[in-house]
């Protein structure tokens, strides 16, 4: 039950909502001037790209082998 009650925020979040009350002369003016301001958005450039080497591939009878294992995270 103390599960379920620590968790109810996290299933059901409050919804909530923020508003400016400041629009100038008139909201139609602001909507224009944001119209405006998203039309001059600036162009982004391409990603570049990363210039790699292949790795090599193995030969089949070394993937065959169990792997060594890493016993760094192993659980005591």
């Amino acid at each position: 039950m103390r599960a379920a009650i620590e968790t109810a925020p996290y299933k059901h979040p409050k919804q909530s909502a923020v508003a400016i009350a400041h629009y100038g002369p008139s909201f139609a003016d602001a909507l224009e001037k944001a119209i405006e301001r998203s039309k001059g958005l600036p162009v982004l450039n391409a990603p570049k790209t990363i210039k790699h080497e292949l790795v090599p591939e193995l030969d089949r009878s070394v993937l065959k082998k169990p792997f060594p294992i890493n016993r760094t995270y192993r659980r005591s």
